[in-house]
């Protein structure tokens, strides 16, 4: 009991010690930095952990862009623990799991990338980025991204898809489709009875 207690004082004179730094710790007194990082857990004390260079977090923070926020494929160019890359960002005020593809949103994704998208409506995106679409729809931000379908007089099966899939994402509303992809209330009724489904109730015949 006498000798737990000295070395948990011990623990604690080395965390003030050595700032909280568990990497210093470990250089100076030779013992494993996993093992200090476990022993000041268990006395509740919180490492710095170690410390990264300036050159290498600003590579972090530059390849999380570059390589559309894949963590992976950064700690394979950095030779790099996946766990350090995420502290690193989280202390840059980046949180991965609130990103995407390494931008802030969808639609900063997708206007960073304008050159891949302009030119697309939104059936042709959904069909070539079925991804980058559903983000955009479910953070309504698909109109900022592209305003409107071109009209048109008739679609083909795979746009009157896309209309019956939006449409029981909006929770089977025709007016908030029409609202969404600007495409004629009618049209988008026609569309649905086509289908097979009856608007009143919302469910297959």
């Amino acid at each position: 009991m006498v000798g737990q207690l000295e070395n948990s004082l011990i623990l604690e004179q080395n965390y003030f010690l050595f700032d909280e730094n568990a990497a210093t710790c470990s250089q100076v007194t030779g013992e494993s930095y996993w093992k200090i990082i476990r022993n000041w857990k268990k006395l509740g004390l919180n490492s710095k952990g170690r410390e990264i260079p300036s050159e290498k977090r600003e590579k972090i923070i530059s390849y999380f862009r570059d390589f559309e926020g894949n963590i992976s494929r950064i700690s394979r160019e950095l030779n790099c623990n996946p766990k350090t890359i995420k502290r690193v960002l989280l202390e840059e005020g980046i949180d991965p799991s609130k990103t995407y593809r390494g931008q802030n949103t969808a639609l900063d994704y997708f206007l960073n990338n304008k050159e891949k998208y302009e030119r697309l409506t939104r059936s042709e995106l959904a069909l070539k980025d079925s991804n980058l679409y559903c983000a955009l729809l479910n953070s309504n931000t698909l109109d900022k991204a592209i305003i409107s379908l071109k009209p048109r007089s008739s679609f083909s099966s795979f746009e009157e898809h896309e209309i019956i899939c939006c449409w029981k994402k909006m929770g089977r509303n025709a007016l908030e489709v029409h609202r969404n992809l600007k495409i004629s209330y009618y049209k988008i009724l026609k569309i649905l009875k086509k289908a097979g489904f009856n608007m009143k109730k919302g469910a297959k015949k």
